[in-house]
């Protein structure tokens, strides 16, 4: 393995750590705007702010932060496990299949967010 395949794979590593930690994050405010959904309906748009700029934020993290961190792996990870597992083919494959996935979830997320 190459050096700069290994620093390639410490950094997609460090990513991945840093997206985990951010979607702890999410986890915790998406549940709290869901159990205060009731309330939320009948305060006024000034107190609606903090939401909207936590969701604007996530759609920023989405869009840029994880997007790009696919795109890492994919330059970066994808061909070289794909030489090495040719015979078998399908982790690569499927992996991409998962990218695919995740950045349609991520326009969803975005267009709701927007509407």
């Amino acid at each position: 393995m190459s050096e700069g395949h290994s620093e390639a794979i410490e950094e997609i590593a460090r990513r991945h750590a840093e997206v985990r930690e951010r979607l702890v994050a999410m986890d915790a405010l998406l549940h709290e705007m869901r159990s205060g959904a009731a309330v939320q309906e009948a305060c006024d748009d000034s107190e609606r702010a903090p939401y909207a700029a936590a969701l604007g934020e996530l759609v920023e993290f989405f869009t840029k932060d994880v997007c790009e961190l696919m795109r890492l792996e994919e330059e970066a990870l994808f061909p070289p496990v794909g030489r090495d597992l040719s015979e078998i083919g399908g982790p690569v494959a499927a992996l991409e299949i998962e990218h695919e996935e995740l950045r349609r979830r991520i326009r969803e997320f975005v267009q709701a967010v927007e509407a």
